[in-house]
């Protein structure tokens, strides 16, 4: 009979320890290796490296033993490769039918399944911090509070990495499409940005790409990535003669693994109920969620013409062929629908997939990639011809040859040179292949907020002629001896 009551299978448990004992092992000595044995080398040739004050050194020394950055590298693999291991049955009609058979449950068997993972990366993370403290109270190092909170922050990121995984786990229906999907969840927000950042550069003259990712970026949206630059542990160093060496750890990112923990929560809760009602002939589906598809070729076949084709109007460009945004427009539809295609391929897994509905479809999608780039293209004509105006300008700097700082009237010299160049977009993008250069302006507003600009110019446009403004401004003697 079927437990009702019990969330965790103990023989399927065992047999998951059993079977897959080489990856928590491996995990294992890699994490010692890196951490506390590494520490424990520094330890022995301290007094070698250091003198008899090896001591000052101590959090120097124990810097392999709360390395963050290696750690985290090490769980958005160790996640990938248990959840893989875990849910392995799943892509395999055979054993996903003979699996459900048995008399456990699917709530018992996702719950051990996450279970067994979890503990894949706890123990070993575990068995690490008990050797780095070890180590480190035997050399008289008693400042090991920064280990318990590494082993603390590895298992918070460790618990949400794998949520992830289960929820690609329970959406794919073959092995290496959850690889495939983790990539994706962790790394399409950032391509989205930087697709849509390159084609909005493109049609637009005068924004800066640099800005517009920054405005757009919210990188919580990119897991791996705002857990690299958010969190750490930061030294503080001291400066005593010949001598440099860290004082204090901070660490910093607590919030940041706070929230992503109570999002595994969640996470776990999604995976599950998609667990729980999935269809077990999906197995061997690159898809197992059948309304996930159509989300899948659209966005992915989307984002694949945005980039394919602003790719493809560089590559003209090296042949010294500038083509205008209705070009590039087409090239996004024609080459996202190739995409599309491919997409509609690997999903079904056959080269026959034209129908007629498909060709509905295609339409339609097309149609999409149009509003989307026609979006982009309105959204970057609006943002280019906005200058701000002269009352709500702090102070403005533009640089030609050099940087030259401007406030209060002297503003309008600026602002006029802006106009100046803003005349130049129909005479770049007809020789766009010619870009000698650029001129770059920036205002700040007394709100606070900063306007950028980056405005590239061929060789027909000579500033120093046709800027008269600023150019006085720049070869006033104090400001050349400012540059200087």
């Amino acid at each position: 009979m079927k437990s009702k009551t019990s969330f965790i299978n103990k023989t399927m448990l065992q047999k998951n320890v059993k079977l897959y004992w080489p990856i928590w092992t491996l995990y294992t000595i890699v994490l010692l290796f890196n951490g506390p044995f590494s520490m424990w080398s520094r330890f022995k040739s301290a007094y070698f490296i250091y003198g008899t004050n090896w001591h000052k050194y101590m959090l120097d020394i124990m810097s392999p033993a709360i390395s963050m950055e290696a750690d985290m590298i090490f769980i958005f693999v160790m996640a990938l490769v248990t959840g893989m291991a875990m849910f392995s049955y799943l892509y395999n009609s055979r054993a996903c039918n003979m699996i459900h058979a048995m008399p456990v449950t699917r709530r018992q068997l996702f719950s051990t399944n996450v279970l067994t993972g979890l503990l894949f990366m706890w123990i070993p993370q575990i068995v690490k911090y008990i050797m780095s403290f070890v180590i480190c109270i035997s050399y008289g190092n008693t400042k090991v509070v920064h280990i318990g909170i590494n082993l603390l922050a590895t298992m918070g990121i460790s618990f949400f990495m794998y949520s992830l995984v289960c929820l690609c786990a329970m959406i794919t229906g073959q092995l290496v499409s959850v690889a495939v999907m983790y990539a994706l969840v962790n790394l399409l927000y950032g391509g989205a940005v930087i697709a849509i950042a390159n084609v909005l550069t493109y049609v637009s003259y005068g924004l800066s790409y640099m800005e517009f990712v920054r405005k757009i970026s919210a990188t919580w949206f990119a897991p791996m990535l705002q857990l690299l630059n958010r969190v750490g542990f930061h030294p503080t160093m001291k400066n005593a003669g010949d001598d440099y060496y860290c004082i204090k750890y901070t660490f910093r990112g607590t919030n940041t693994i706070v929230v992503y923990v109570i999002a595994a929560a969640v996470i776990y809760f999604i995976s599950y109920k998609i667990y729980k009602h999935r269809d077990l002939e999906n197995a061997g589906s690159f898809i197992a969620i059948p309304k996930l598809k159509p989300v899948f070729r659209w966005g992915l076949g989307s984002l694949g013409g945005l980039i394919l084709s602003i790719v493809a109007a560089s590559l003209l460009l090296g042949l010294r062929i500038s083509i205008g945004v209705p070009a590039i427009m087409m090239l996004a539809v024609v080459l996202g629908i190739i995409a599309f295609l491919l997409l509609e391929m690997i999903i079904r897994k056959n080269f026959k997939i034209f129908s007629k509905a498909l060709f509905k479809e295609i339409i339609a999608f097309g149609a999409f990639v149009v509003v989307v780039f026609g979006g982009i293209t309105v959204y970057g004509n609006v943002q280019e011809n906005y200058i701000p105006k002269l009352a709500d300008i702090d102070s403005a700097c533009i640089a030609i040859d050099f940087d030259i700082n401007l406030e209060g009237k002297d503003v309008e010299k600026i602002l006029e040179t802006q106009k100046i160049l803003m005349a130049q977009k129909k005479d770049y993008f007809k020789k766009r292949y010619d870009d000698s250069g650029y001129i770059t302006i920036s205002y700040t507003l007394k709100n606070g907020e900063k306007v950028n600009r980056v405005y590239h110019t061929t060789d027909d446009f000579n500033p120093h002629k046709q800027c008269k403004a600023i150019m006085a401004e720049e070869n006033k003697p104090q400001n050349i001896i400012n540059a200087i």
